[in-house]
């Protein structure tokens, strides 16, 4: 039989019950809650990954706990929350259910969390929703009847792997009313499903379903032989409400033979932990020394419980649907294409242009009358400042500014703190980008330990953990001799070594180009040479070893040139250039304004009109953002003081698109001298072509990561409009065409403009 809370494909469409769910399913909510547990430890207390989502709280049955934590989550995750009042609602009216559904459902709801006092009513809704085809509604169960509170369960397990890291050398005991309990029933399904290999159930007869021990569970109705060398003990409520009948003399007489005492306790293993679903009666299920004692873990369970409701509501929220995406003018530079064109998409993947797929039936159109559909950006420069500089900016904050920016995929370097010279490091940034469902993130490893210049990386652990390449970002190598080992190295394994030409002498502690602006502001320089002695030697590097080389933001005419003459030699460099660079120069600093430190810095306009040039005729193959956030505390500084970097992410597209409508204009109108298919291959399969990413174009078959944007649409850039944490660039106040209306990312909607 199928799973009804799983699509064909085999993801979460609703959770309706933990039973049935496979493990992995399971763990990639436990992971993806471990991203939001420090959230609430933040001074802003959210992440955008709901926003413009609508969630409604349908609760049938009283709560306080789950529907307050519910409401909390949707809130971190930027959704609508909407509470509906049952007691005041139509349904006390006599409306049904589904009636209740099917007007909710016209409002555009996208989520319902569902608490209800029959079994099974979560069910009746998610098939409702499948044969009314609202595939794109999805429902959480906060608690049916006597069948399951799988949330509740889910958070349970989070909190004993928490504290017990492992669930395959456990002895967990469920103690109390576990007749009525929907608790129970989630726990154990959960603790079987993850391997542990004894799950105990205490408590009288009267309060023991039938059919425990098929489920897996051992049975005990003698509290202490049941808490013998116990790892986890996990109290239930009495649940009076649902009982009906004799089934205990009195809650005194329970407390005595069942309750959670010191002495109870001291049964089972010494460092056992004590959990408690809440509400919490004192002096019924367990004494107030436990409850307040070192080994209860009661009050984190609160907290873990916010985390894994964000992770199951953010996963649904992101489960890939068929899209048609019609009415709009497709470009796809590396397949040359260039035409009004449908585009379906499902299973993630691109499915078919033009014609729709035999038997495609879309879960959402996109009409995108008047848009240019294109591949999602590649950007082959972006700081997260993710770990060590939180302060500057924070991965949500910066992978929300790159879908708002049309960017599906980025290449971050790996000056963070610690450096990226660990597997251990890239594995956790790749685990943390994973879990935001935003930009594919594509780490480069440091090339030498700490950026020092002296010991080799691990290079190969590297690649395994997810490094794409290798690079030194703003630590040039000192001894030549360490740059030839370390690029003959990585020639031995194909990888390839990133470098921005910097003599590491030669204009060390300049902030500006050296040239008359320089002088006359009082700057010390940067001259030209400092870049092009940097290139002589990479490229006599490059011909000893036959390495591959990319050269980050070139930014001279001279350095040019001498990328232009070897490429023509054959050898197998390839170079990018800095979105700012290509429209600034070092007159933009104006009267020391710090928005305009950058590094390298902006150089004269004929330097300015040649990285121009060598974007059309193909010697420069990319251009990135060079994203580089930074706060206020470092950026309103005076201008030698200021650190270096702008914000980008949000302004590759528009900047592109300017390169391209002042070439153009550059040419007397000749708007066949550089298309807007050009502007965007710089940005999509050129740059993925650098990084050696199967990325940034449409073919049939290829992930499903797209740019939906308005290329005669202008804005102004206001810096508190940003996305980013960092809001200082140059080009603040000026205005741009191109806005991105959607971003979607492996087939679901990262981002739309609302």
């Amino acid at each position: 039989m199928l799973n009804p809370q799983l699509n064909k494909n085999g993801e979460l469409q609703h959770l309706l019950t933990i039973e049935g769910l496979p493990i992995s399913i399971i763990n990639h909510i436990l992971d993806t809650a471990s991203s939001f547990v420090s959230i609430s430890d933040r001074e802003v207390k959210k992440v955008p990954l709901m926003r413009g989502k609508s969630v409604f709280n349908l609760f049938f049955e009283n709560s306080t706990r789950t529907r307050t934590t519910f409401e909390i989550a949707s809130k971190r995750l930027s959704a609508d929350v909407i509470n509906l009042n049952i007691q005041a609602s139509s349904a006390s009216k006599g409306e049904s259910l589904l009636d209740t559904i099917d007007n909710l459902s016209a409002m555009s709801a996208d989520m319902f969390v569902v608490r209800h006092s029959q079994s099974g009513a979560p069910y009746l809704i998610a098939k409702h929703l499948v044969d009314t085809k609202q595939t794109h509604v999805h429902v959480v169960n906060a608690g049916d009847g006597r069948h399951a509170h799988p949330t509740q369960g889910l958070l349970d397990m989070y909190t004993i792997r928490h504290y017990k890291k492992d669930f395959t050398n456990l002895r967990v005991a469920i103690v109390g009313d576990i007749l009525h309990s929907r608790v129970a029933r989630s726990d154990i399904h959960a603790l079987t499903t993850l391997g542990v290999p004894e799950v105990r159930a205490i408590g009288p007869h009267t309060l023991l379903p039938g059919g425990l021990e098929q489920m897996g569970v051992r049975v005990f109705t003698n509290m202490e032989e049941g808490l013998k060398d116990v790892d986890v003990i996990i109290m239930l409520r009495l649940q009076n409400e649902r009982m009906s009948g004799a089934l205990l003399p009195s809650a005194q007489e329970y407390f005595k033979s069942y309750g959670l005492t010191p002495e109870r306790l001291a049964l089972a293993k010494p460092d056992a932990i004590v959990m408690h679903p809440g509400p919490m009666n004192r002096g019924v299920e367990i004494d107030s020394a436990v409850a307040d004692g070192p080994q209860a873990v009661i009050l984190p369970q609160v907290t873990f419980g916010i985390a894994v409701r964000m992770a199951v509501m953010s996963i649904l929220a992101y489960t890939r649907m068929k899209l048609h995406i019609k009415n709009g003018r497709l470009i796809d530079p590396a397949n040359k294409i260039d035409a009004v064109r449908d585009l379906f998409i499902a299973d993630g993947k691109v499915a078919a242009l033009g014609t729709a797929p035999a038997g495609f039936a879309a879960d959402r159109i996109i009409d995108a009358t008047g848009l240019v559909v294109a591949p999602g950006l590649v950007d082959l420069s972006a700081r997260l400042r993710e770990p060590g500089y939180e302060y500057k900016a924070t991965l949500e904050s910066e992978m929300q500014a790159a879908v708002q920016g049309g960017v599906t995929s980025l290449v971050c370097p790996p000056d963070t703190d610690p450096v990226l010279d660990e597997p251990g490091l890239v594995e956790m940034l790749k685990y943390r980008a994973r879990n935001l469902n935003q930009a594919h993130v594509h780490p480069l490893g440091a090339l030498t330990m700490g950026l020092k210049g002296q010991a080799l990386t691990e290079m190969a652990e590297l690649t395994e953990a997810g490094c794409i390449g290798f690079a030194q970002a703003e630590h040039p190598i000192e001894d030549t001799t360490v740059l030839m080992r370390a690029m003959q190295y990585a020639k031995t394994f194909g990888y390839t070594v990133w470098l921005r030409p910097q003599d590491a002498h030669i204009g060390k502690g300049g902030i500006a180009h050296a040239g008359p602006l320089a002088s006359r502001l009082g700057l010390s320089g940067v001259p030209v040479m400092a870049e092009t002695i940097a290139l002589h030697t990479i490229f006599e590097l490059v011909r000893g070893t036959g390495a591959r080389v990319h050269l980050c933001r070139v930014s001279s005419a001279a350095g040019l040139e001498l990328v232009r003459a070897a490429k023509k030699e054959g050898l197998p460099v390839t170079c990018d250039v800095g979105a700012h660079h290509v429209h600034m120069t070092d007159a933009d600093i104006g009267f020391f304004d710090s928005r305009a430190r950058i590094d390298p810095p902006f150089r004269s306009q004929r330097d300015r009109d040649a990285i121009r040039a060598g974007l059309f005729d193909g010697t420069v193959d990319a251009m990135c953002s060079d994203h580089t956030p930074v706060d206020d505390d470092e950026k309103l500084l005076p201008f030698a003081e200021a650190s270096p970097g702008a914000t980008g992410l949000e302004l590759l597209l528009s900047l592109a698109l300017k390169w391209a409508d002042d070439h153009a204009a550059g040419q007397g109108g000749a708007q066949e001298q550089a298309p807007l298919s050009r502007a965007l291959a710089r940005i999509t399969c050129d740059a993925a072509r650098v990084a050696g990413l199967d990325a940034g174009h449409l073919a049939p078959g290829a992930t499903a990561d797209v740019v939906l944007f308005d290329a005669g649409a202008r804005w102004t850039v206001q810096a508190q409009a940003l996305a980013s944490q960092g809001k200082h660039t140059p080009f603040v106040g000026y205005e741009l065409a191109g806005q991105v209306k959607a971003t979607i990312v492996a087939g679901h909607v990262a981002f739309e403009r609302q």
